[in-house]
């Protein structure tokens, strides 16, 4: 985990993406964020240990012939030189899931990243240079995207192993790119013009959008300005694509 000291940022971008705008000034307090995303490795630790397979197709898919993780003999297991790679096809109740029972099993209060914390960490924090990816203006240095994933279309799984780009000025690696990050906050495209300014988080379903969470990073198969550190994306809190994965945050003490 990085410790993430608290700090005020300017949340968002005048230019590119419309649900970005306006930017706006916000306050957060210090917390800390995984250094890289949760990998398949760490997601086998959790289905073999939280009594999840009764309810498992909710969190996760993994009878999808990509999968990473398989079931046997009554264990899941990752697949040869699969266990560093992102842990994806994971739903948003599969990443609350496992964020419970890794905050049950360490005894600390792990949950997912708020939106506006998931950028503040991107930026660099009070590091930041503003960069326009995490941790560069380059976005083959830091991101897997479509071009240097090799992504040629279909649904198979073009993901790297986490930790093979350079970090951002924190030392955080793949905020931009690889697998796209479940937010806790629920989306709404205008939330930028009421969000409060300390520790926002969108707790309110907006009834045009339905169950749709915030997604933050890009992926494998999007364009280098979607795994910006302010592009907005979404995802309906059922979907298990290819391209979901988890990042988690620890409340500092």
């Amino acid at each position: 985990m990085v410790f993430v000291k608290g700090g005020a940022f300017n949340m968002g971008s005048p230019r590119f993406a419309p649900d970005a705008k306006p930017t706006h000034k916000v306050l957060l307090d210090s917390y800390y964020i995984s250094k890289f995303e949760i990998t398949n490795q760490d997601f086998v630790l959790f289905l073999n240990n939280g009594e999840c397979t009764w309810f498992l197709d909710s969190l996760i898919n993994i009878k999808h012939k990509y999968s990473s993780i398989k079931y046997s003999n009554k264990r899941f297991y990752v697949i040869k030189g699969a266990e560093r790679y992102p842990v994806t096809r994971v739903s948003f109740d599969g990443a609350k899931a496992y964020c419970a029972w890794l905050s049950n099993t360490t005894k600390k209060k792990y949950r997912l990243p708020t939106e506006a914390e998931w950028e503040y960490a991107a930026r660099g924090g009070v590091k930041s240079r503003g960069y326009l990816f995490a941790g560069s203006n380059n976005a083959e240095e830091v991101s897997w995207h479509d071009k240097t994933a090799l992504y040629v279309g279909g649904d198979d799984d073009q993901q790297n192993e986490v930790g093979l780009k350079k970090g951002n000025e924190l030392g955080i690696y793949d905020m931009s790119g690889n697998v796209g990050e479940w937010c806790e906050d629920w989306f709404d495209d205008d939330y930028y013009e009421r969000s409060a300014k300390r520790n926002p988080v969108n707790k309110v379903i907006d009834k045009r959008f339905g169950a749709l969470k915030v997604v933050r990073g890009g992926s494998w198969r999007d364009l280098p300005m979607v795994c910006s550190v302010f592009y907005r994306m979404q995802a309906f809190t059922y979907e298990t694509k290819p391209i979901l994965g988890i990042r988690v945050v620890r409340e500092a003490d």
